[in-house]
């Protein structure tokens, strides 16, 4: 899981590359040549025992693939003041928007949201 709150975004570019990271499951020249050779040898022996040609396409894939189906991103916005509906209006919405809020403990129970 990659958890982010709205005080460690550095600048509004920042949350266009988590939209790229949302809508294709990567980010562009995020990895350096070297490091996308060490992944796609990482990945071949799984590609293989999939049934699929080990060529470095199909190794890239199997690896973005594998971030699509397990990667998890949760960004935290105070909905105090503006930077919430302004970093919704920069970057496109290809996130659900949850809100929740705590409910006082009730009868000596723990706190719940809603």
């Amino acid at each position: 899981m990659f958890l982010m709150t709205d005080s460690q975004v550095p600048s509004n570019k920042f949350l266009v590359l988590i939209n790229d990271l949302l809508a294709s499951g990567e980010i562009p020249d995020l990895f350096a040549d070297d490091e996308i050779a060490d992944i796609v040898g990482a990945v071949r022996n799984e590609v293989k025992a999939a049934g699929i040609m080990d060529t470095m396409e199909n190794c890239w894939k199997f690896f973005i693939d594998r971030i699509r189906s397990t990667l998890k991103v949760v960004l935290c916005f105070s909905p105090v003041g503006s930077t919430l509906r302004v970093e919704g209006q920069d970057v496109p919405r290809r996130y659900q928007l949850h809100q929740y809020r705590l409910v006082p403990r009730v009868a000596g129970g723990s706190p719940r949201f809603l």
